[in-house]
């Protein structure tokens, strides 16, 4: 999460998702943007997650996921889908500690690894 990923992420046009702001105290430390479909036909897409850099590796990714998806599970959305970068081997390894399974074993068209997830 750094100065370019939070403009380009603030100036995204909205759509039927939602962008969370995190803060521990009064202090920003992670985002995690959600897009659904209006239908309720296909499973929510969990499009972004960063981390603050220098507070990475203290849980903050595992404990945003596991809330948003209690919260997903509490309004009756089971299933998810998460790109993450091929590049990001960290980002692959927070979403599979929450459950998600990696579905593709190649990048797609735009370097992300499909993975899912069902409550």
């Amino acid at each position: 999460m750094d100065k370019e990923w939070l403009d380009f992420v603030l100036s995204e046009p909205e759509s039927a998702g939602v962008t969370w702001a995190v803060f521990r105290d009064a202090e920003l430390v992670a985002f995690v943007e959600t897009v659904f479909d209006p239908q309720n036909q296909l499973p929510a897409v969990i499009t972004a997650v960063a981390t603050k850099p220098d507070l990475r590796l203290q849980g903050i990714c595992t404990a945003v996921l596991l809330h948003i998806l209690a919260l997903h599970k509490s309004q009756g959305i089971a299933e998810h889908i998460a790109y993450v970068s091929a590049d990001n081997p960290a980002g692959q390894r927070s979403v599979e500690k929450v459950g998600f399974v990696q579905v593709t074993s190649e990048p797609n068209g735009h370097g992300y690894i499909e993975f899912r997830h069902r409550q």
